[in-house]
């Protein structure tokens, strides 16, 4: 007695037969995309160039105020 398997019927996913391995493929895909844009989303997870913007004005505030230190002292 031969297994399902020699019949070329249920060897997929989901005991769907030949359409069982494309759903397997599409769900590995599916997978993937989704970790990959996690991990993309925790790297990338502030805009650098909104960060970099914010601590240029919060230097330039700084600045300013520290002259005004200054002026006030001599």
């Amino acid at each position: 007695m031969m297994g399902y398997g020699s019949y070329g019927m249920g060897g997929g996913g989901f005991g769907l037969g030949f359409i069982g391995p494309i759903i397997n493929i599409i769900i590995l895909l599916a997978i993937i995309w989704g970790v990959s844009s996690l991990f993309n989303n925790r790297r990338h997870g502030g805009d650098d160039d909104s960060r970099i913007a914010r601590l240029e004005r919060e230097t330039e505030r700084t600045r300013d105020t520290l002259e005004k230190i200054l002026k006030k002292l001599e």
